[in-house]
C-alpha cells in the first residue's frame, strides 16, 4: 500500500516483484540479505535507477498512503516524501530477505517431493 502512494507520485514505479529483483542484482543469499557490495545499498540503487523520489521530484509536498494498524484496520498516512521514501527502503530491504526465504523454500519443497516421488520407500 506504501507503494501505491508513492506510485501516485511516479506512475512509472515498477510493480512491487519487478521492484524486488531490481533491487538485487543477482540470486544469491547476499544481495537479498543486504551484504552484496554492489545492491546492498538500496536507497542508492533506486537513486541510480531514477526510482528514489526527492522532494524536488514532485511537487507533492506529501505522500498519503494506507497501512493496516495493529487493530487490522486500514488507516491513511500522510506523511513527508523523505519519511515516506525512507520508510519504503526499510520494507524494501524486509521483503527482500522475505522473497529470498519463501522462493529458496518452495524450491526446497519441490525438490522434496521430486525425490519422494522417485523413491517412495526411502521416505516412510
Amino acid at each position: 500500500m506504501l507503494l501505491d502512494g508513492i506510485r501516485k507520485l511516479k506512475p512509472q514505479m515498477p510493480a512491487a516483484e519487478e521492484l524486488i529483483k531490481q533491487v538485487a542484482c543477482a540470486w544469491n543469499y547476499s544481495c537479498y540479505f543486504g551484504e552484496c557490495d554492489s545492491c546492498s545499498d538500496v536507497k542508492q540503487v533506486l537513486t541510480e535507477k531514477g526510482l528514489y523520489l526527492t522532494d524536488d521530484d514532485s511537487t507533492a509536498a506529501a505522500c498519503k498512503y494506507q497501512q493496516w494498524n495493529r487493530d487490522s484496520v486500514k488507516t491513511e498516512i500522510t506523511s513527508t516524501l523523505h519519511d515516506t521514501m525512507s520508510e519504503f527502503v526499510e520494507q524494501l530491504n524486509a521483503m527482500k530477505c522475505h522473497v529470498y526465504i519463501a522462493k529458496t523454500d518452495t524450491l526446497a519443497q519441490a525438490e522434496f517431493r521430486q525425490q519422494r516421488s522417485s523413491n517412495p520407500r526411502r521416505f516412510l
